[in-house]
């Protein structure tokens, strides 16, 4: 499984905000082999906040 994580969240500079959102996301299988695209638009779907980025790591290990 791919986690997401290191994410920058688009909340116009609201730290508390910030603090309050997912720092790691498990990414399912069948949504990681998509692409950047699908994974990006999970992320946001999933949580209800568009972000500007993240990285990726394989089990968790960031």
């Amino acid at each position: 499984m791919m986690y997401a994580y290191d994410i920058d969240w688009d909340v116009d500079g609201d730290r508390e905000l910030a603090r309050t959102l997912p720092q790691r996301i498990p990414i399912p299988d069948d949504i990681a082999v998509l692409g950047d695209d699908e994974i990006s638009d999970y992320i946001s779907d999933t949580v209800g906040f568009c972000h500007f980025g993240y990285r990726l790591s394989k089990d968790g290990d960031e």
